[in-house]
């Protein structure tokens, strides 16, 4: 798996100064992976890496074997048969434990969880190009408006 992470830089949010993020792997196989938060840069005040307690982990999963296209129509040039409309998916995850105010829920931690799953046709691997093209979008969306996404996540307001 492509999947390669050391030292990521985090996209600038709200009281984080050059945010960075040491990885370890935890754990891979040729379907998953599993890596852990072992060290902060940058300033990030009261944030911890990974514990038991609070977790800080990434994790990709793909599919054993790719989905293949049931045969195209000769008429239609659509594919027909088995496979047709099957997806491919690959998943990347995030897990940030956190600390609960007391009293609340009678647990003093829980977790954040965010995942994003790449849902693709299964005759789409022919299009590298638009492939890269979503990916950098989504990616940019993403590392452009964490400040915002944050606000979004703090206040529930949009």
């Amino acid at each position: 798996m492509a999947l390669t992470l050391t030292t990521v830089t985090g996209a600038a949010c709200t009281g984080l100064t050059s945010p960075t993020y040491t990885m370890s792997q935890q754990s891979a196989s040729a379907t998953e992976k599993l890596f852990t938060v072992s060290a902060l840069g940058g300033t990030q005040t009261g944030v911890s890496a990974h514990t038991n307690e609070l977790p800080f982990k990434v994790y990709s999963r793909v599919p054993a074997r790719f989905k293949i296209p049931g045969a195209r129509s000769q008429t239609t040039g659509m594919y027909v048969g088995p496979g047709s409309g099957r997806k491919n998916e690959i998943v990347l995850g995030c897990v940030k434990g956190v600390n609960l105010l007391d009293g609340l829920s009678g647990y003093q931690y829980d977790t954040i969880n965010g995942q994003l799953t790449i849902r693709l046709p299964a005759a789409v691997g022919n299009d590298a190009e638009q492939i890269a093209a979503f990916l950098s979008l989504f990616a940019g969306i993403l590392w452009a408006n964490a400040s915002g996404i944050y606000q979004i996540a703090r206040d529930g307001q949009l």
